[in-house]
């Protein structure tokens, strides 16, 4: 297979899994979607290395029910002063990021009710990073920020 049939394969994909996102998440939470471009190299740099298992995640939690885990996630994006607008990591390759509203409780749930457990949410003006993943018996989140996004370039 080419790779231009395997990108026009894996973009009607991805389109209709686009239409998904934006039909389940509530109105009140999408607003849009962003181009991987407009995300700040840091923040790619940051996501691997909380992937590497010798990494120490910042928080941890036993919470199993989605509204636990929804207000866990909502408490520490509020505890480090995220905005209430988020950009969202969708794991899809053409449209990798959504700009969301994050003001109503639930909001987190909500995204990992449409994305899955595992969130990568950056601050609208692109200086703070909260990375959330599902692991067997435990959530575990890692924080970090930047002081300017002219450091992050």
């Amino acid at each position: 297979m080419s790779e231009e049939l395997r990108r026009r394969i894996l973009l009607a994909k991805e389109k209709r899994e686009k239409e998904r996102i934006e039909q389940r998440l509530p109105d009140a939470i999408f607003q849009r979607f962003v181009d991987g471009s407009e995300i700040p190299g840091w923040a790619g740099e940051e996501l691997a290395r909380f992937c590497r298992t010798e990494t120490r995640p910042d928080y941890s939690t036993a919470a199993t029910s989605p509204q636990d885990l929804g207000g866990w996630i909502e408490t520490l994006a509020r505890d480090h002063q995220f905005p209430s607008t988020l950009l969202a990591r969708t794991g899809l390759e053409n449209f990798p990021w959504l700009e969301c509203q994050c003001t109503s409780a639930g909001w987190a749930e909500a995204l990992r009710d449409v994305l899955g457990h595992d969130l990568t949410l950056l601050s609208e003006d692109k200086r703070r990073l909260l990375v959330v993943f599902e692991e067997e018996y435990e959530n575990i989140a890692f924080v970090t920020s930047r002081e300017s996004p002219s450091s992050a370039e």
